[in-house]
């Protein structure tokens, strides 16, 4: 295992932290428009019925987690970017130095 694997893994469990949101956001307006234009807002459930089912109390629930989530998700990936970003940049110092040296 190189030493870049565990970081493109860490990258993605971040980037995909970050998209969880916006995923959730877009699937409750996708649904919501499947629905024939129902309305989803963070005041109250409306109802929503599509191919006879109510969905309207679970879009609320989605739309409020989703924006929830960027509230919450959002700046703790930002943090865990710049955390990502540093541990990254030292170790590729550290890499790049230790070529150095077995050149020499």
């Amino acid at each position: 295992m190189t030493v870049a694997r565990p970081f493109k893994i860490a990258l993605l469990a971040i980037m995909a932290v970050a998209a969880l949101p916006v995923a959730m956001l877009l699937i409750s307006g996708i649904v919501a428009l499947a629905g024939g234009g129902c309305a989803v807002d963070e005041g109250n459930p409306h109802p929503c019925v599509v191919l006879g089912i109510d969905f309207g109390g679970m879009l609320y629930a989605l739309s409020l987690l989703g924006l929830l989530g960027l509230i919450i998700a959002w700046p703790l990936a930002g943090v865990a970017l710049l955390i990502w970003l540093v541990v990254a940049g030292i170790a590729w110092l550290v890499r790049h130095r230790r070529q150095r040296v077995e050149m020499t």
